[in-house]
């Protein structure tokens, strides 16, 4: 115990306390939107006091294990610098911050570890290239070398920057990287190969319903009529049928079932349209155990059902709670009541119907980078939990603009309690409801089957690289 104190007092005297007090700055604006978590009516606690200390937890606790990659970041960038002579000193440095940064996906996921949690960097709140969403040159890289590829550079230029203001010159392997750089970013601007489809019509239907353990049954029936008159509205504006997407949380088809017969469903889907629609709908189920599954439907209005996905990544609180809460519960006394958790699906997996390959991404699964090989992505959230809050907006919005780029494919968002949009496979959108509501939004995409670099190899080569990097750096300071 003593040298584990003598350690971390060494530790924070080091270059380290840097890079953690600057984390500390950054995901404290990063994660602050946490804070529209309180007063946690909508998971059941009344205690206004016990709400503040749980949120103020799961805030505090999300800062500091993200500062501690960026401390340490800064702990290895002074024992580096003694390599300011040799010229790939900027590269160590650029992967030593990628590596961490892939290693606080991680940590974050260990924070908020549950019942209903999965292990894996699946957590990248803050991740420096959502920044560059709007800076196409940089963003539209993302489909050779992804996020942590963008971190990478990001990362590289800044310490090239820095040695040249220092040294108020750069060296020719300075200008060399530069050059390099700029010659693989505009190769994101070459079009890449593949099959583009016959345009599909698509409609979303955005919904605007808070988040709460119970609803009367005036709320659950107001909820639904205004989502089957959506939806019949969408079906109409579509004459040659297409894709209708609900948000998540929707639970259209669980509705629909409850106010008519199986005979009458079937009628009401053929009677939509003439034409063929498509409608993808999110519902919570009983699993085969006693928990319930967040899972998402394709329904075809002529044929029925055509496939399902159950959501992979879990939210935290939303869909299970945290063992670090039920700790403070038993701790504070308040036994922890059996808490409505849900259980993650088993696997990613396309949905394949005529052809057809599309993938489903609920909610927090849009934060992880891994995508299938697909021609069309479909998202649904809710953000009836944070009360609609701006700052999760914006971010959830930066990482569907990035998942759509790393896949070279059209990403559809439907929400409840947010904005909806049509993104592009160039991170554009090209149609988006700015204002929550019970609001429509029609527009047309093109299914593709192009395969990006980053959609066959993924994360690892640029994570291998600059563990390489990383490890060099190790090597000469020994």
């Amino acid at each position: 115990m003593v040298r584990i104190k003598q350690f971390t007092r060494e530790l924070l005297k080091s270059d380290f306390a840097y890079g953690f007090g600057a984390g500390l700055v950054y995901f404290g604006y990063t994660f602050s939107w946490i804070w529209a978590l309180y007063p946690l009516n909508s998971v059941g606690i009344t205690n206004s006091g016990l709400a503040f200390l749980l949120v103020a937890i799961g805030f505090g606790g999300s800062i500091i294990v993200s500062a501690i990659p960026w401390g340490l970041f800064t702990f290895f960038l002074g024992r580096f610098s003694q390599l300011q002579s040799v010229w790939f000193w900027p590269l160590t440095i650029a992967g030593t911050f990628t590596i961490l940064e892939y290693v606080r996906a991680w940590l974050l996921g260990i924070v908020w570890l549950g019942s209903g949690s999965r292990l894996g960097p699946y957590w990248t709140f803050g991740n420096l290239a959502y920044w560059f969403a709007d800076v196409s040159f940089i963003a539209r890289s993302a489909a050779f070398w992804g996020i942590y590829g963008i971190t990478f550079i990001i990362v590289l230029l800044i310490m090239i920057a820095v040695i040249g203001i220092k040294r108020r010159r750069l060296s020719i392997s300075y200008g060399a990287q530069v050059l390099a750089i700029i010659l693989l970013l505009a190769l994101a601007f070459i079009p890449l190969p593949g099959q583009q489809f016959t345009p599909v019509d698509v409609a979303i239907i955005q919904t605007q319903k808070a988040t709460r353990p119970f609803y009367s049954s005036g709320e659950v029936l107001i909820d639904f009529r205004q989502k089957l008159d959506l939806v019949s509205q969408a079906a109409q504006r579509m004459p040659n049928g297409g894709y209708i997407l609900l948000p998540e949380g929707a639970d259209f088809s669980t509705s629909l079932a409850k106010f008519l017969d199986v005979q009458q469903v079937k009628n009401y889907f053929q009677k939509l349209s003439n034409q063929e629609i498509i409608l993808i709908d999110n519902v919570e189920i009983a699993s085969q155990g006693e928990k319930k599954i967040s899972r998402s439907l394709v329904v075809s209005s002529k044929r029925g059902a055509l496939g399902q996905y159950d959501k992979f990544v879990l939210s935290p609180w939303g869909e299970f709670r945290p063992y670090i809460a039920n700790i403070v519960l038993w701790l504070s006394g308040n036994k922890p009541a059996s808490e409505n958790s849900l259980q993650p699906g088993p696997a990613r997996s396309p949905i394949e119907f005529d052809r057809q390959q599309i993938e489903i991404i609920v909610c927090s699964d849009v934060l992880s980078p891994q995508r299938g090989d697909v021609r069309v992505l479909f998202g649904m959230g809710s953000l009836g939990f944070f009360n609609g809050n701006e700052r999760v907006q914006s971010q959830i919005s930066a990482a569907a603009r990035f998942r759509a780029l790393e896949s070279g494919k059209y990403l559809v968002w439907a929400s409840n309690g947010g904005r909806s949009y049509i993104i592009n496979p160039l991170g554009k959108a090209t149609g988006e409801l700015l204002e929550p509501g019970y609001e429509i939004l029609t527009g047309s995409i093109i299914p593709n089957d192009t395969r990006t670099w980053y959609n066959r190899v993924g994360d690892w080569p640029i994570l291998l690289l600059s563990l390489a990097f990383f490890a060099t750096g190790l090597r000469k300071r020994a």
